[in-house]
């Protein structure tokens, strides 16, 4: 019995390069989810630029997530895969 496909498999056992530092985020109409943990105002707000939003590492992760909030209510949301700006260097 196959326990995994094989795209989800290649993707877990092939390491990324360390300076590529591709990310995953939720994408609404509005703009890009960032959840807030705070006691006041909401648990998840909106927010223009993909950088200042909630990120995950992997697809799969993100896709769980995406699935928890619309369960939530929240309609629309999409993937998108970005690059965070290279670690600055260290002298």
């Amino acid at each position: 019995m196959t326990t995994s496909a094989p795209a989800a498999y290649r993707a877990a056992s092939t390491p990324q390069a360390p300076s590529t530092r591709l990310r995953y985020t939720l994408r609404a109409n509005d703009g890009y989810l960032l959840a807030r943990h705070q006691r006041d105002g909401p648990p998840v707000t909106v927010v223009p630029e993909a950088e200042r939003a909630t990120n995950f590492v992997d697809f799969a992760t993100a896709a769980n997530r995406a699935v928890a909030m619309q369960q939530l209510g929240w309609q629309d949301l999409r993937i998108v895969a970005f690059y965070l700006p290279p670690f600055p260097c260290q002298s």
